[in-house]
């Protein structure tokens, strides 16, 4: 292990990627999400999307808790058209906003208890939704925050605060990178994930790939390196830390990397967990906080639930409740 550790810190280099390639990705809001496919491909497909991108079981228990009882006559925003989170609050007032038409139509498909006619949709930057301040009692989304690079979540969490209503609560999956994650500590990870029985192949490879990107990235920056991961993984499987099949596996990852770029195409890596915290409470006081057991990356993937901060009040207790 620590000649694996050695060999692979000699070899990384300063060839952090470019954020040239994103910015025009940035620029018309059409992140891709796996390798090469778009919102609109993942939409068409939903009922087969990865786990590791869409909300869990327990995931839906805790937004479920979370949002609570809904008032007749409530407001409800659901940022992005996840069938999910809509079926959740069916029946009630709600406006599902998204960028692209196409992912609503598409991602309407896949509601098991809402009715897409009683709901309003709405095409539109969320950095810029053109609705009134208080407008909504209830405010959720999926990992929403992933979408925008530094510099740009300050915006979105602002615009947030300003359509919620001072007695709402903006209920969201967040995700954070662990800092003491380090190419040392890869062998060990992708055996983990490797013997995880409810994970696909496809699964697999996908997050061997993203524990690449999470331990070679730079941390100053929050810039993915492309190199470094496919470097790490490429010499993981010269040596005998791992067997024949998670070797496979890793190969299929270092492909993936090579010939697609990055997963979700974003250069840009999330926050830590205390700059998560930093930038939330900046505008909302985080009331409840859980994380799931189902997923390989659940506690790095915490749902919170968010009440509108004002400028004289002290932060509220936060209640953590893990499933």
């Amino acid at each position: 292990m620590t000649g694996f550790f050695h060999t692979i810190r000699a070899k990384l280099t300063a060839k952090t990627a470019s954020p040239g390639r994103a910015a025009s990705s940035l620029a018309s809001f059409a992140p891709v999400v796996g390798w090469g496919r778009s919102f609109e491909d993942r939409y068409k497909h939903w009922d087969k999307e990865q786990r590791l991108t869409r909300p869990s079981p327990q995931d839906l228990a805790i937004y479920k808790k979370f949002i609570g009882p809904i008032a007749q006559g409530k407001k409800v925003l659901v940022l992005g058209p996840t069938p999910e989170l809509r079926d959740l609050v069916a029946g009630h007032n709600v406006v599902v906003a998204d960028r692209s038409p196409t992912c609503i139509e598409e991602a309407t498909k896949y509601l098991t208890t809402a009715d897409p006619r009683n709901e309003q949709g709405v095409v539109g930057d969320w950095l810029s939704l053109p609705f009134p301040d208080g407008y909504f009692d209830i405010i959720l989304g999926d990992m929403v925050l992933n979408q925008f690079p530094p510099g740009k979540e300050e915006g979105f969490l602002r615009n947030v605060r300003r359509i919620c209503a001072d007695t709402g609560k903006f209920v969201s999956r967040f995700s954070f990178t662990n800092p003491d994650f380090l190419p040392k500590h890869l062998p060990s990870e992708v055996k983990r994930r490797i013997d995880a029985p409810f994970l696909s192949r496809q699964e697999k490879v996908y997050a061997i790939a993203n524990m690449a990107l999470a331990c070679t990235h730079d941390r100053s920056l929050r810039l993915n390196n492309l190199y470094g991961a496919w470097t790490v993984l490429e010499e993981l499987c010269t040596t005998k830390e791992i067997g024949w099949r998670a070797r496979s596996m890793v190969r299929d990852a270092v492909r993936n990397l090579k010939n697609n770029g990055f997963p979700g195409d974003r250069w840009w890596v999330c926050a830590s967990e205390t700059e998560l915290v930093r930038l939330i409470t900046e505008y909302f006081d985080i009331t409840e906080r859980a994380h799931t057991t189902d997923q390989p990356f659940g506690r790095f993937l915490p749902i919170m639930s968010c009440a509108p901060k004002k400028s004289t009040q002290r932060p509220s207790p936060l209640h953590v409740d893990n499933l």
